[in-house]
């Protein structure tokens, strides 16, 4: 998901790659992993220039 986040914001889709985003941090709750966290801060790092927007902004305000 983390992949097509990526794409969208290449895209200018940022509305769309918030909602992927946001539902990729959903899904990468209670994972062992640390990999998917990783990729999430990639994507949340590139969202952070769109933070105006207001999913973006949800998304800022649920991400440690």
């Amino acid at each position: 998901m983390t992949s097509l986040a990526h794409a969208l914001i290449d895209g200018k889709e940022i509305e769309r790659a918030a909602l992927v985003t946001q539902e990729s941090i959903r899904l990468a709750q209670g994972v062992g992993s640390v990999r998917p966290l990783e990729r999430i801060n990639g994507v949340v790092d590139r969202l952070q220039e769109f933070k105006a927007s207001a999913g973006v902004a949800q998304v800022l305000s649920t991400w440690p």
